[in-house]
């Protein structure tokens, strides 16, 4: 899955100055190998005590904070993106848009049942 979202990532930022950082938190799977595989730059956390989204989260925007960065798009690693995402999220932010939470449509796979 993290493979698939980070190419979909990239696609979206093609022709952009826009970083793909995946968090590993805590992963005892491959995660890290396919993130960087796919062509995203890969942080890691791994702290045992430092659980639940909001600890990746800390951390992630704490790198990227500490990078330079000064505007942040948060994708769960299960998701894919449209092609356009990123740079409609880059004019809207040029244009003075402020923070907000987006919101998430999902589309049924092409084949089968939705899961769950």
């Amino acid at each position: 899955m993290i493979a698939s979202c980070v190419e979909s990532l990239l696609t979206s930022a093609a022709g952009t100055e826009t970083r793909i950082i995946v968090v590993a938190h805590n992963c005892s799977d491959r995660t890290t190998d396919r993130a960087a595989q796919a062509g995203a730059e890969v942080v890691t956390c791994n702290d045992p005590q430092a659980r639940g989204k909001g600890s990746a989260l800390a951390f992630g925007f704490a790198y990227a904070a500490s990078q330079g960065t000064d505007a942040a798009l948060v994708v769960d690693a299960d998701s894919t993106v449209s092609s356009n995402l990123i740079g409609r999220v880059r004019e809207a932010l040029a244009n003075g848009a402020e923070p907000r939470n987006a919101d998430m449509k999902w589309r049924a796979p092409r084949s089968g049942p939705p899961p769950g």
